[in-house]
């Protein structure tokens, strides 16, 4: 990619994902490229916010040429964070990062600590694997958002499109 291609598929990205952050009442805390870090006040607005991003990339998917397509990674855990003006700091993140690299593209993929505590109803979730907990010998177990069988990957579990009254991120996206 060159430069120009690079910083148009950001813009793009943060176009399409960062509102989500802010309608599930999350925090939008750092920015390194493509990875978003944002906290929630809780386990299942994180989830739901994951689906919603997963969602908006798979509908803007259907729009573009492979060579333009997006696709992502959503990690998320629980704990106890330390949050500055653009960092967030403590173990909870070395599980993410762990998270990261096992996680599929396309995919909400969370931990024990977040099936635990989340609203089961909201969505459906089957086991994935587990990963060593960093620095320990410990495992945890990985979950993912279960998936539609065909088309649009959570819209069932999300809802209509047009339930909502907020416009869709997608609103003025040219390709």
């Amino acid at each position: 990619q060159t430069h120009e291609e690079n910083a148009r598929m950001l813009d793009t990205h943060d176009r399409l994902l960062t509102p989500l952050v802010r309608e599930h009442d999350g925090k939008l805390v750092q920015k390194r490229g493509d990875a978003l870090v944002a906290v929630f006040r809780a386990p299942s607005a994180s989830i739901r916010c994951g689906m919603a991003m997963q969602q908006a990339l798979w509908r803007y998917n259907q729009t573009v040429p492979e060579e333009h397509q997006l696709h992502v990674r959503v990690c998320l855990h629980s704990g106890e964070v330390l949050v500055t003006n653009d960092a967030v700091l403590g173990e909870p993140m070395e599980v993410v990062k762990a998270v990261e690299h096992v996680a599929a593209a396309d995919e909400v993929t969370f931990t024990e600590a977040v099936n635990m505590v989340r609203n089961r109803a909201e969505a459906a979730a089957e086991p994935c694997g587990t990963i060593p907990l960093p620095g320990r010998e410990e495992k945890v177990q990985l979950y993912r958002v279960t998936r539609a069988a065909e088309g649009s990957p959570f819209g069932a579990a999300l809802g209509p499109p047009d339930s909502g009254t907020k416009p869709s991120p997608l609103a003025g996206l040219g390709t």
